[in-house]
């Protein structure tokens, strides 16, 4: 199997690098290529949804909770097949970071005052590699016969990706790797139900985005990207507050210590007294995402130039 699926990727880049009398003209200066092989580098901006953070009032899903102001910056790199001006398969790597903080939100009266004063707040660094599939909208993405003029072309992709997290947060001027510490029991005996996450993981993609052909050589890209996670502890928030006893029992003293500071850090006097054991801290409903807003800058390596 492998090694028919092998043959077929040799035989679409083998293709792609057909004799130039095969080819039909893309302009007066260069051939059209039936597969174009291209490479390029991104930037733009990553931000995420998850259980801290957001609007006012009650939690909302989606785009409805997001905190612009959090948006960071993310770059990448790609490598991509692009097949007859229908679809594409590319080949990204992205890394940037996101972050969320419950002190965000103001005092209003709403709901939204317990997240606050609940006061968690998280950073990680993101690394992903993923595979992609764009689809160009038929009848748009085909130009004249000429090629003389340049396409601004919508298109559609979905994917799937492999990402790296480490969810942090900072305590007393220093800043903490959140996994070691299980603030929520994840792996305590006591807490069967909480299973330690993992750090690398799968995510699901899908998105928008346009096309433009600068050039005969050049295509530049904006796309907006959504990921859809299997995980609720991309910020290592989910479910509700542990009884900090436990921290004693399964943590040696001086993490244990740490931990509980890490896993409580309501505001003090928000409230007459300390969360209540088994307390919300989470939704454990909704799995966390992220997304990105990018710019793509490709190459096209394989169009010949016509004698």
């Amino acid at each position: 199997m492998k090694k028919h699926l092998f043959y077929v990727l040799w035989m679409v880049v083998l293709q792609s690098y057909q004799s130039p009398g095969q080819d039909y003209y893309y302009n007066d200066r260069y051939y059209e290529q039936p597969v174009l092989i291209e490479g390029g580098v991104s930037a733009g901006g990553i931000n995420c949804l998850t259980d801290l953070g957001g609007g006012p009032g009650t939690g909302k899903r989606y785009f409805k909770d997001l905190n612009l102001p959090n948006t960071k910056s993310c770059i990448g790199i790609h490598l991509g097949l692009t097949y007859g001006y229908s679809m594409a398969i590319r080949l990204m790597a992205i890394t940037g970071k996101i972050c969320a903080y419950d002190s965000i939100l103001r005092e209003d009266g709403t709901v939204a005052m317990f997240r606050r004063q609940r006061n968690l707040s998280f950073q990680s660094n993101i690394a992903e590699v993923s595979v992609a599939a764009e689809f160009y909208l038929p009848g748009v993405a085909r130009a004249s016969p000429e090629r003389q003029r340049r396409m601004i072309t919508p298109f559609a992709c979905v994917g799937i990706g492999v990402f790296h997290f480490d969810p942090r947060a900072r305590l007393n001027g220093k800043w903490y790797s959140l996994h070691s510490f299980h603030t929520e029991g994840e792996g305590f005996l006591s807490y069967p139900d909480r299973k330690p996450y993992s750090l690398t993981q799968l995510n699901y993609q899908a998105g928008i985005g346009l096309r433009y052909e600068v050039s005969a050589l050049l295509h530049l890209r904006i796309e907006i990207i959504h990921r859809v996670l299997k995980t609720d502890y991309l910020d290592d928030v989910s479910t509700n507050y542990v009884d900090p006893r436990f921290f004693e029992i399964y943590l040696p003293p001086e993490k244990a210590l740490i931990a509980k500071q890490l896993a409580d850090k309501r505001i003090p006097g928000a409230t007459n007294q300390r969360v209540a054991i088994g307390e919300k801290r989470g939704d454990s409903k909704n799995m966390d995402s992220y997304f990105t807003c990018m710019v793509r800058l490709g190459y096209i390596l394989n169009r010949i130039k016509a004698h």
